[in-house]
């Protein structure tokens, strides 16, 4: 792995008609001192702030699962990365929209992606 160097560390593959490489076989090959930027979409990850109550009877629609058990999946997969030694960032989707919103700078890094 080089620096600056993207992975997806949580099964997403983008590359169309490729079979996604064993999530687990990355896990393994991510340096302990790596920075984790984790992107949460608040609906495949069960975000709080989009349904706050009724989340262990409550299905999420993208899933099928509770809405609690995404989110307690999720946070699984951060602490597993965390326990070994990564740092990971996590920012909700509803917060980057906010954050593209609400700061001129933001959104002009973000056309330039």
């Amino acid at each position: 792995m080089n620096d600056g160097e993207v992975i997806h560390v949580d099964g997403y593959y983008p590359g169309a008609g490729q079979k996604p490489p064993d999530i687990n076989e990355v896990i393994e090959s991510i340096p302990s001192d790596a920075i984790i930027a984790n992107f949460f979409s608040c609906h495949w990850h069960a975000c709080p702030h989009i349904q706050p109550t009724g989340r262990d009877q409550i299905k999420c629609p993208k899933t099928g699962k509770t809405w609690k058990e995404v989110y307690t999946a999720s946070q699984n997969h951060v602490a597993q990365l965390e326990s070994l030694g990564c740092r990971v960032v996590t920012c909700w989707k509803h917060e980057y929209v906010k954050l593209l919103v609400t700061v001129p700078r933001a959104q002009e890094i973000h056309e330039n992606i």
